[in-house]
């Protein structure tokens, strides 16, 4: 059990690590929504008290220009599809 505990954890690292790299590498060649800026990404609102607070300051600011974790994901997700439609050998 432990052995395949340990296989399991380095084959999710290994997967995470090159998700990470094609990532990267689509920012660099301008891929639509892979160079997207951290600031532009909707953070989860962790408390109720402190989450009104700092969600009403920082949704004045970025209110239209800003989108949630899921959506950049799902944009990406397209944009691949994209790619793969179109340039299909």
């Amino acid at each position: 059990m432990a052995e395949l505990k340990r296989y399991d954890t380095k084959v999710y690292k290994a997967q995470n690590d090159m998700v990470e790299a094609m990532r990267t590498d689509l920012a660099a060649m301008g891929v639509p929504f892979f160079g997207t800026k951290s600031h532009l990404i909707k953070l989860p609102i962790e408390s109720a008290t402190d989450g009104v607070t700092s969600a009403s300051s920082s949704e004045s600011d970025t209110k239209d220009a800003s989108i949630t974790k899921a959506e950049l994901l799902s944009l990406q997700k397209r944009m691949l599809q994209f790619l793969e439609d179109m340039f299909n050998d």
